[in-house]
């Protein structure tokens, strides 16, 4: 049953070429003029963009895999509770940063799933057969967030005794 629908979904498209082919002449398109631009979300990301309509405006520089803007911190803030936070979003992983906390993977409890890559290849790090790494303790609060929230084991903490979280590898996969 399949096949005959798509035969006849080809044969569809094959009589169409030949129709479009032997008519003199097609009719011209009329120009439409180009969509009023509309002033890109405020901090909004690329989709947030596309969402509003602005296709214009250049897109920001990219990660491989995470799509995250390099973006530069915005440095110690206050928020309305009065506690302080790092860079341009207040959630948790801005606020540690804030205390002066570290950025750690448990990597006993890490099992290389690479969500927290996939999250943000700027701050993490899977070396082949081995355990993920931090290899910033800065980037996108946001996606490191996210990184963290998304891990199956939460095995990524920030904490001010990183020395608690034993690494079994460095960056290049090296044993430690």
């Amino acid at each position: 049953m399949l096949k005959r629908v798509v035969r006849r979904a080809i044969d569809a498209r094959r009589n169409g070429r030949d129709a479009q082919s032997s008519t003199p002449e097609q009719p011209k398109k009329t120009e439409q003029p180009p969509p009023e631009t509309k002033p890109p979300a405020a901090l909004g990301g690329i989709a947030a963009r596309i969402a509003a309509g602005d296709t214009n405006t250049p897109l920001p520089t990219v990660s491989a895999t995470s799509g995250g803007q390099v973006l530069a911190e915005g440095g110690l803030q206050t928020a309305e509770d009065g506690e302080h936070y790092w860079g341009n979003i207040d959630n948790e992983s801005a606020r540690a940063k804030a205390r002066d906390e570290q950025l750690i993977i448990d990597q006993w409890e890490c099992i290389s799933c690479g969500t927290c890559v996939e999250n943000t290849d700027a701050v993490f790090f899977l070396p082949d057969e081995a355990k993920a790494v931090v290899t910033q303790q800065a980037g996108d609060m946001a996606l490191i967030q996210d990184a963290i929230d998304a891990c199956p084991v939460t095995c990524i903490h920030w904490t001010d005794t990183p020395a608690e979280f034993e690494q079994l590898n460095d960056a290049d996969g090296k044993p430690l």
